[in-house]
């Protein structure tokens, strides 16, 4: 009966007709910053990009939210969308390492610390799921991270977001 309907799993049809774009609507609408955090993360969770829109151009336009919070979301929720296409990536890459395209894309002279620690865990979410020649580059970057401790404004929270990020590296051998 109805009972039994309502207590199924939604279909991967009903989850992106219905779904993600009731969640993309809701975005769109929102306002305050836990709106905006809350329906970037469902969405980001689901990992299906809205029809007509993608996920990376939701996501890469909260950046540069006057709000950290949304900030810091935004660049996480491409890693938890694990959708690891290049331009992913390269924002991510972008974004932990403070690179200008990272600092056009939040608006600022400079990636904030903890934009840059979100990205950096964003970017350990995507090691999984990217092919591995083509992990050189995101390893590199985390690397690089690690040597610049206490250099070039890199705090505490980039350091450990990268040693957590590396972590990430899928083991080959097994």
């Amino acid at each position: 009966g109805a009972l039994g309907s309502m207590l199924e799993a939604p279909s991967e049809t009903e989850v992106r007709t219905v779904v993600v774009p009731a969640l993309a609507k809701a975005l769109a609408r929102a306002e305050d910053r836990d709106t905006i955090t809350a329906a970037m993360i469902a969405l980001a969770k689901i990992g299906v990009d809205p029809d007509g829109l993608r996920l990376h151009d939701l996501f890469r336009e909260r950046l540069a939210s006057h709000d950290q919070e949304v900030r810091e979301s935004a660049a996480l929720c491409i890693g938890i969308a694990r959708q690891c296409k290049r331009e992913d990536l390269e924002l991510l890459m972008a974004l932990c390492s403070d690179a200008p395209w990272g600092r056009r894309c939040t608006g600022r002279t400079s990636v904030d610390e903890r934009t840059r620690a979100f990205a950096t865990y964003a970017l350990g979410l995507c090691l999984p799921r990217v092919d591995a020649g083509q992990r050189m580059a995101p390893v590199r970057c985390l690397t690089e991270l690690l040597h610049a401790e206490g250099a070039a404004g890199i705090h505490r929270n980039v350091t450990v977001a990268a040693i957590a990020a590396i972590g990430q590296l899928p083991n080959e051998d097994n």
